[in-house]
């Protein structure tokens, strides 16, 4: 792999990784739906801006059906669920479980696709993976902690969501350009969460910190907007294989950020757990991503 491309592969892991550290911070004063709300509308606002200045246009009108289908599965479920989960595990763990959308995703594609049916190693590799998530969940069975299960499973149904988005998008949406999508995708998201946030919070009567703004405008201009444009730089020159290398990265940095900045405790049962995952993707794949990338 070139050092450019490394590095941009680095840097995208690290703001991804980083952007739970900023959800961690922001859900505290800013309601999960208004959350979604915001990054979508600023996040998609501006690749809107960068594909009209680099003269290219919106998706056109046979897009938005299947753009609608992203915006619910791609966006408002799981930003949801994350967001909403982040109330009550720390942004470490979220990350984590939300990596189980690889493990989802072979599963989902045996029923829904006839060209990725189960085999030895993606079975392996499931059960390895969800291992994984047992020893992460461990502790707060064993402690009974109703509400951290709670967001818990919240974030694994997000990475469920992601999953379900992964298999439609393959099958709907294969040839068009990922700048295009990726921005339908974030502006239909917008326009399915603006009425689901006012019909069940109050968007108008908060009043978020500074603290609470910074780290929204943050997430929604660099962890959305800046970094799709990344991942659409990898993919450019680089391929669909080393992008998907970040699914690795994401967790670790994840772990360093939460520790780092919001004083989080880095369990032994996380990086178990992370390992699992991590070891379950790659059983899954036969351990052909990492060695396709290294060329």
């Amino acid at each position: 792999m070139p050092l450019q491309n490394a590095f941009m592969l680095l840097l995208l892991g690290t703001i991804w990784g980083a952007s739970y550290m900023f959800i961690k911070v922001s859900v505290a004063e800013i309601t999960p739906l208004t959350f979604v709300v915001l990054r979508t509308g600023l996040g998609g606002g501006l690749l809107a801006l960068f594909l009209l200045l680099r003269g290219r246009r919106l998706p056109g009108r046979s897009l938005w059906k299947p753009l609608f289908v992203m915006g619910l599965f791609n966006t408002l479920i799981p930003y949801g669920l994350i967001n909403w989960g982040e109330l009550y595990i720390s942004s470490a763990l979220a990350a984590i479980l939300t990596g189980t959308m690889p493990l989802f995703t072979v599963i989902l594609a045996h029923f829904w696709s006839k060209d990725e049916r189960m085999d030895w190693y993606k079975a392996a590799g499931v059960v390895v993976g969800f291992l994984g998530v047992v020893v992460l969940l461990a502790p707060d069975v064993r402690e009974g902690i109703v509400h951290n299960i709670a967001g818990d499973l919240a974030v694994m149904g997000a990475g469920l969501s992601y999953a379900i988005a992964a298999v439609f998008a393959r099958r709907h949406l294969t040839g068009h350009e990922p700048a295009v999508l990726s921005t339908g995708m974030l502006l239909a998201g917008f326009i399915l969460t603006v009425p689901l946030a006012f019909a069940f919070e109050r968007p108008l009567a908060l009043a978020p910190s500074l603290r609470a703004w910074g780290a929204t405008l943050t997430l929604a201009f660099v962890g959305t907007a800046i970094a799709y444009l990344i991942y659409y730089w990898i993919l450019e020159h680089g391929g669909a294989v080393q992008a998907s290398l970040v699914t690795y990265i994401i967790p670790v940095g994840a772990l360093f950020w939460g520790w780092l900045l919001l004083g989080e405790d880095i369990r032994w049962t996380s990086l178990v757990g992370l390992g699992g995952i991590l070891l379950g993707i790659m059983v899954a794949n036969r351990f052909r991503i990492l060695k396709s990338a290294s060329h």
